[in-house]
């Protein structure tokens, strides 16, 4: 029997990352109509157009020196956050070739949004992404397989039987030129070579991999094609691998840089960041300014960081920084600043237009999306001609741009920062209508949930400069602002704690009431020195905890009896909930600077704070994490109640720098940490099993964004053996296994109005499809929370239909195609390794295909017999009717005759049987034992000739 084979010719396309593999995304009307899919990777920018693929390389060394730049410029100054990068934008044109007719296969279960710009037409939710494409016939006979293996991007041309390989003309369009050296293509742009090396091609034949010479010809200057000095076997299919490496220009991830993460009420990882983003518009060689070149990232991993759910982009044609996210049941809310005329705002809010007239200032922008990221709810600037949110305080670049926002159970937004404009938009009856002086106010405003009205807006400030860092909902939708301020004449109340400043720079903690209307208290907290103060929370009896830099630490009095480092300048700060008196203040640290990151207070007053530090020095405890390592590190510290002791102080962090963009991350209610990190060349310690385990390159580019998720205090937790997502077949039965961390009491209800039970580990089944959620209460009386919940969707969907479709017949020098047939799309594994929903079977035997679809495994199984031409050989010359249900009949079915005529005759020559049905069965229950005689005329699926045959059939009983 002959096997019939592919000749295979692959090309890896650049080096990519290191870990789960590049995704190929769909373009649902985020880039130009031309593009069918697009991938990021390195400082590359690639798509698949109508006939062949698009480069966009930016200069690594440019990258590198502009964020470099980035995080070196001072508070205010963003000249040189305008470094101009290069890049060359070229095409790989696979001439009289067509893309349009893709399979998209191995669907990612992350997916992307895509809010780019104001042009609504443009925006982009649900866009899935895929590992493998498989583009049918691009030439006639030829297919083109596109995939990440190892890290690259690779692509096979499949040349089928008797196809025309030199049909295959690959053209590159605005390159300054095509070389040849050793083998190797050489395309030369105007930031470096790329090396394409030497092409491989294979073919298999009898279950061999045979190789193909193949070689580059340049059939023009800027044209190349395939071509096999020794020629080919033409009944087998054939393969073709040219090795692209890119040179060290490019030899980069896209660049992003974190600025913070959240969570949700499932304990979902939401990071933001910054991130390299946009089709190429300009062909050839172009230089533009690396802020055009970012936008936001909102990326959300599941619970336990093992997978990426989606990434949304969010931004306009210049640099958009993103402070904070808050994720409520309903929705995602983002606030942050913008350099953008263009940033993507919706019909019907407060400000649909950039209000900078100076055309290098920044706008505060609010968006909200959905839960999904796949839709853009809301969103407005809000600002005035001036920048807005430029924090001119700042000790650190990293806080350059800071502040707060806030959601409240309405869904309405507070958010509390600083602006330079003497224009805010500001309501009537506000505390402070105009601007104090010349220098940089606070700013306080609310927007109702629509983020169409500005429910209040005041100025907050004296005559020199202030900044608000964070903000405190109290009381329901009462504002508690810390911040640091230059005013001696900035707003305080009568019998607070301190409503004098001291000297230098203060910090303050103002309370605001609900309308922005007056100030409930305000005071002044510091030394003669310059003060600043960071984070501000409460506790279950509203007494106020501030986080904060002391200027002079020796002036500093540190309540005695607390946990304190004489020298330190970090220091935290307990009022008492109406800012009268100071319950106890006291040093951590050490003299250097502390960039708090974030900052919480739990139901046991007990204080947890995340920050940068930038030596070694800082204490640690026994059950650290880690050491100091190198350069500057997140380090993370547990306070007791009242600050008596140290409970936990750890570095964590590799062995370059790590710090952050700004931004803001957050400690949960139950002591968990959820932190961004930028990451300098990697070698954080990850976790087996973690999204991405390694660092997603090794050259010269500085900054990639992380993230780490800590729990830090033993509160009684919740934790469900299925986690957060679970799907199942109707009907499934569930196993539920309650794993707290403490020996309390555990309590489910299954969410289809079925009984609660009380079981720590039960069971439970569901019959209907639909989406139940479950909910697990754990509750221990002697933890800090009492009672903790978790909660996960259980997903009830029907199996897939599936059948296996094609011949059961292998003929003489044919191959089998099977198919696996289903009502929706879902991903296959053969038995025989294969992952596609056809294989091509060359051998007899059973064939078993698994079709999930997100949630069931659905089997199918197709027995494969051998026949050649005729089936002489398979036909039975005896049968033993005895009911034993083997070799009792002659079925007919089995034979997969198309057409049949079959005679049995007894010795003496009476016909006893006949029939020319392909399905009748010859049952010879009634016959004597002996001899008999038959004729057999038939046709099969091999072949459209009749064969006549006759033959003996022997009769046992």
């Amino acid at each position: 029997m002959r096997k019939i084979c592919l000749l295979i010719l692959s090309a890896i396309c650049f080096f990519g990352v290191a870990g789960n593999g590049i995704a190929f995304k769909e373009n649902k009307n985020q880039w130009p109509s031309t593009v069918l899919f697009g991938a990021d990777y390195k400082s590359t920018h690639f798509f698949v157009n109508e006939n062949g693929f698009n480069f966009c390389v930016y200069d690594g060394n440019d990258i590198n020196k502009a964020q470099q730049a980035r995080h070196e410029e001072k508070a205010g100054n963003t000249d040189v956050a305008k470094h101009r990068v290069k890049g060359h934008n070229y095409n790989v044109v696979f001439n009289g070739a067509s893309f349009l007719n893709c399979g998209k296969l191995k669907p990612l279960q992350e997916y992307y949004n895509y809010f780019i710009g104001n042009d609504e037409s443009k925006w982009a939710g649900n866009v899935k992404a895929y590992e493998e494409l498989l583009f049918s016939n691009v030439y006639p006979n030829i297919d083109l397989k596109l995939y990440s293996n190892k890290g690259s991007i690779k692509y096979d041309l499949m040349v089928k039987p008797q196809a025309d390989i030199s049909q295959i003309e690959v053209h590159y369009e605005s390159v300054a030129g095509l070389t040849l050296r050793n083998g190797n293509l050489m395309v030369e742009t105007s930031v470096g070579v790329i090396t394409e090396q030497k092409p491989y091609a294979y073919q298999f034949i009898k279950g061999k991999k045979v190789e193909v010479i193949c070689n580059y010809e340049l059939k023009d200057d800027n044209t190349v094609v395939y071509v096999l000095p020794n020629g080919y076997n033409t009944h087998y299919e054939l393969i073709i691998d040219p090795t692209i490496i890119v040179c060290s220009y490019s030899n980069s991830l896209v660049w992003s840089n974190c600025s913070g993460a959240t969570y949700d009420l499932f304990g979902n990882i939401f990071v933001q960041a910054l991130c390299e983003n946009g089709y190429p518009s300009t062909p050839g060689a172009f230089q533009l300014s690396h802020d055009s070149l970012l936008d936001d990232i909102i990326t959300k991993y599941n619970a336990t960081g093992t997978a990426k759910i989606f990434t949304t982009y969010l931004g306009g044609n210049d640099q958009d920084i993103l402070q904070n996210i808050v994720v409520t049941n309903s929705d995602i809310t983002i606030f942050g600043y913008t350099h953008s005329s263009n940033f993507p705002v919706t019909t019907g809010v407060f400000d649909t237009s950039y209000n900078d007239t100076a055309g290098n200032h920044t706008d505060f922008f609010i968006s909200k999306l959905n839960l999904n990221g796949s839709a853009l709810i809301a969103s407005t600037y809000i600002g005035g001609s001036n920048s807005d949110g430029i924090n001119t305080l700042a000790i650190s670049s990293d806080v350059s741009h800071f502040g707060n926002m806030l959601v409240d159970k309405q869904g309405n937004i507070y958010v509390c920062s600083s602006t330079n404009s003497t224009d805010f938009p500001v309501t009537t009856g506000t505390y402070q209508i105009a601007k104090n002086g010349t220098n940089v106010d606070n700013i306080v405003f609310k927007l109702d949930s629509t983020l169409q009205t500005l429910v209040y807006s005041t100025y907050v400030g004296g005559t020199s400069v202030e900044n608000a860092f964070y903000s405190k909902l109290v009381n329901g939708n009462e504002l508690l602002i810390s911040g640091t301020t230059g005013s001696a004449n900035f707003p305080t109340t009568p019998g607070s704690y301190n409503p004098i400043k001291n000297g230098g720079r203060d910090i303050y903690v103002l309370h605001l009431n609900a309308t922005g209307t007056g100030i409930i208290a305000s005071t002044f907290i510091g030394t003669t020195g310059n003060d600043f103060g960071y984070f501000i929370d409460t506790d279950l009896n509203n007494d106020v905890y501030v986080s904060a830099h002391i200027g002079l630490p020796a002036s500093f009095t540190s309540t005695p009896g607390l946990y304190n480092v004489s020298s330190a300048r970090s220091a935290i700060i307990k009022l008492n909930s109406n800012l009268s008196s100071v319950i106890y203040q006291t040093k951590f640290g050490t003299a250097n600077f502390y960039e708090n990151l974030a900052f919480k207070v739990d139901s046991c007053q007990n204080i947890y704070l995340s920050g940068i530090v930038t030596n070694g020095t800082y204490p640690v405890t026994a059950d650290k994490f880690q050491n100091y390592n190198h350069g500057s590190e997140l380090y993370i510290t547990v306070f007791s109640t009242n600050m008596l002791s140290l409970k936990f102080a750890s570095y964590f962090g590799g062995k370059n720098d790590e710090h952050t963009d700004g931004g803001t991350s957050y400690f949960s209610d139950k002591g968990i940490l959820y932190q961004g990190i930028c990451v300098n060349k990697g070698n954080l310690p990850t976790t087996a099993g973690a999204y991405q385990t390694t660092y997603p390159t090794t050259d010269t580019l500085e900054y990639n964004d992380g993230f780490v998720k800590i729990d830090l205090q033993n509160f009684i937790k919740a934790n469900s053996s299925y986690g957060t997502g679970i799907k199942g077949c109707a009907p499934f039965e569930a196993n539920f296994n309650s794993f707290t961390n403490t020996g309390g009491t555990s309590t489910w209800n299954f969410g289809d109005g079925s009984s609660v039970s009380h079981q720590a580990n039960t069971s439970h089944m569901y019959n209907a499809v639909g989406n139940y959620t479950v909910t697990l209460i754990a509750n221990d009386s002697t933890t800090c929370n009492k009672t903790d919940t978790v909660r996960s969707i259980m997903e009830i969907i029907n199996p897939a239909d599936l059948k296996i479709t094609g011949n059961s017949i292998i003929c003489d020098n044919q191959s089998l195609i099977l198919k696996a047939e289903t009502n929706d799309f879902v991903a296959f594994t053969w038995n025989t390794g294969a992952t596609t929903n056809t294989i091509s079977v060359e051998t007899e035997g059973i064939y078993t295909v698994t079709a999930n679809n997100g949630g069931c495994d659905t089997k199918e199984t197709i027995a494969v017999t051998y026949l050649g031409t005729t089936i002489d050989a398979l036909f039975p010359n005896v049968i033993t009717p005895n009911n034993d249900r083997a070799n009792d009949i002659i079925n007919l079915n089995k034979f997969n005759f198309t057409k049949v005529s079959f005679c049995v005759f007894d010795r003496w020559g009476l016909e006893i049987f006949k029939t020319e049905k392909t399905d009748a069965i010859f049952n010879p229950e009634n016959c004597n034992d002996g001899t008999y005689f038959y004729t057999l005329n038939y046709t099969t699926a091999c072949g459209d000739s009749e064969i006549k045959t006759k033959g003996f059939i022997t009769v046992f009983k």
